[in-house]
């Protein structure tokens, strides 16, 4: 089973349950289901790298200051919060096997599996925000449906 580093435990309070839920969950996933993860995660790249252009742009006007926070935590807190849980997601795909055998050929698990979990990451990280906007909720769902059936939805 892939895991984080022992010990390494970073708190992402202030998210709420749905990111430190997420990164739970993700942190249990076996290598066969980072497997399955990384295929849907290609088979839909193209569609997930357009869908993930609204959360990044949130996310960046949050964190500088320019859009509010939807709880209202100050963009020092917020920043604070989503480096925690990016460094959280970092440490367990670094755990990772850089790659498996697949089809008979060398399957670069450790890095589609890191992308599908950053792209999962910009929806979870802007939420609230995200669901307030028309479309909103349909992003998220995109962003997310890489791991459907191994994490719990939000």
């Amino acid at each position: 089973m892939a895991r984080g580093k022992p010990g390494v435990r970073m708190s992402t309070e202030g998210y709420g349950g749905s990111v430190d839920r997420f990164l739970s969950e993700i942190e249990r996933l076996t290598t066969p289901q980072w497997t399955q993860v990384s295929v849907r995660f290609l088979e839909s790249e193209e569609a997930i790298r357009t869908a993930v252009e609204e959360p990044s742009q949130l996310a960046q006007e949050i964190v500088m200051g320019r859009l509010p926070s939807a709880d209202g935590r100050t963009k020092d807190q917020r920043r604070e919060a989503m480096k925690q849980a990016n460094t959280r997601a970092q440490t367990i795909t670094a755990a990772l096997p850089e790659k498996v055998e697949r089809a008979g050929k060398d399957f670069p698990l450790r890095k589609l599996a890191s992308e599908a979990v950053w792209h999962a990451m910009r929806a979870l990280l802007v939420r609230e925000e995200l669901e307030a906007r028309r479309g909103g909720p349909e992003l998220v769902t995109m962003l997310l449906k890489q791991f459907d059936g191994l994490v719990t939805p939000p």
